[in-house]
């Protein structure tokens, strides 16, 4: 009965496992992680009830069908815990196996859900911002590496007020900082967008073009994947004629950004908001055309 059970999903397992990695040759998204896991974990313990189930009859030198006879050693110690081991095991791997399954759906039918995205790229989808979001960017916003370009970290009704404006300069000029995800799993990543700035300058008013990832999502190409679409949507739908980026003298990670998608360097300022950090006040200013 245990190889009935066993071998359909040790063979589909296996056979997922090669599918994904030598022909469709892509990572596991979170569910089909939580899967996999469910269904190494179940094998497994099949595996060792077997292996018990064969050290009974080497024991007691009988076949399987004797030694499924309970009535047979019911007196016997040894026959107990090898038989309610090997039982235990085999119940423990359906049930991780239905809960991995089970698991991995709904957090699937979750992302589906969130993933109501207004453009993707490859990787990246783009979508507005909700309050709940709220717990993701705030961790973001309250992280002392993410924030070290700026001038302080945010607080959690901060990071609220922050929310509601960008949902607010959505509904004003039809684009703003978007909310990032990997399109793949769902996972929020930050952000990365347009956003209209006013403040007094000899180059605005204009659209800048900025990005705010958490650090895992650093060093993986998606901020200026996201920024070259966001570029894309700058010029081909929205018809700007001019993107501008800024970002202080030292944040070489954005500045890098900003060159591997093509802009050019206009010019140093000081920054007009940041007069009370003197510190942060010098920042590049960076344009492209369409």
């Amino acid at each position: 009965m245990t190889f009935i059970f066993n071998a359909p999903i040790s063979i589909f397992f296996c056979g997922y496992l090669f599918w994904k990695l030598f022909i469709n040759k892509k990572y596991f998204n979170r569910n089909e992680k939580l899967i996999v896991i469910g269904l190494s974990t179940g094998i497994i313990s099949h595996f060792l009830c077997w292996i018990l189930l064969l050290l009974e009859t080497t024991i007691y030198n009988r076949s399987f069908s004797e030694i499924a006879n309970l009535e047979s050693h019911s007196s016997d110690y040894l026959y107990g815990i090898l038989l309610m081991s090997g039982l235990s095991l085999f119940i423990f791997g359906w049930i991780t196996v239905t809960c991995s399954i089970a698991i991995g759906y709904w957090v699937d039918r979750n992302n589906k859900n969130k993933g109501n995205y207004l453009f993707t790229s490859q990787r990246l989808g783009f979508r507005q911002w909700s309050l709940d979001d709220l717990d993701a960017f705030f961790l973001l916003n309250s992280n002392d590496e993410v924030m070290e370009h700026f001038p302080k970290t945010l607080t959690r009704e901060e990071t609220k007020a922050y929310i509601v404006r960008l949902q607010g300069h959505y509904k004003e000029y039809g684009h703003c900082y978007y909310a990032t995800e990997i399109k793949e799993t769902g996972e929020f990543i930050g952000f990365i967008g347009l956003a209209y700035q006013d403040f007094e300058s000899d180059f605005t008013p204009n659209v800048d073009i900025g990005w705010r990832l958490k650090k895992p999502a650093w060093g993986k190409g998606y901020a200026t994947e996201g920024a070259t679409k966001c570029l894309d949507i700058a010029f081909n739908q929205l018809h700007l004629n001019t993107v501008i980026s800024t970002c202080t003298l030292g944040n070489k990670g954005s500045e890098k950004v900003m060159l591997k998608i093509g802009m050019q360097k206009i010019s140093e300022f000081k920054h007009p908001k940041l007069k009370e950090y003197p510190e942060m006040q010098p920042c590049l200013l960076y344009e492209i055309k369409r």
